[in-house]
């Protein structure tokens, strides 16, 4: 289980609300968190990044913790990261528009591969996007989970979900 700290294995079953033995089983990696015990986790651990670890390990939908050696672990590079993958999205709307006004159907290969690629790019700008908020708000302290559930409501209102 990264990101949880130096939590010790009790305060994290209490967290979980599971037993000890479950928590030793799921940081060796002989068990995979339950459902449950990830809903109650993602309420109850404070940490960001553990969250969006959490999040990715259920749903690869969701991009996974940036922490590699290329990645500074400072907000602001996440923050230049997340503007420069943007800028290069950018740079290939004009490419995007003319995919998206033709049938799916009448693309050639060509334009199915460069629809393809512009979608990585777009991957690219969510996963730093992603790790933006989590790091920023591990950062300034402020939970990430509440801020989207917040979000959530907002778009309810506007009648996008």
């Amino acid at each position: 289980m990264r990101y949880a700290g130096n939590i010790p294995q009790k305060q994290l079953a209490d967290k979980f609300l599971t037993s000890r033995a479950n928590v030793s089983h799921m940081m060796t990696g002989r068990r995979k968190m339950q459902k449950d015990v990830a809903t109650t986790a993602l309420k109850n651990v404070e940490s960001n990044l553990f969250k969006l670890a959490l999040s990715h390990e259920f749903s690869e939908l969701i991009p996974d913790v940036f922490a590699g050696q290329a990645v500074n672990h400072n907000p602001l590079s996440f923050l230049v990261m997340y503007e420069q993958e943007a800028n290069e999205f950018n740079a290939s709307i004009d490419e995007v528009m003319k995919v998206f006004v033709k049938p799916a159907n009448q693309l050639t290969s060509n334009e199915r591969l460069t629809a393809r690629n512009n979608l990585k790019e777009l991957i690219d700008v969510l996963g730093w996007g992603y790790n933006l908020l989590f790091y920023a708000s591990d950062h300034l302290n402020i939970d990430a989970y509440q801020l989207i559930s917040e979000r959530d409501k907002k778009w309810k209102q506007n009648k996008w979900i």
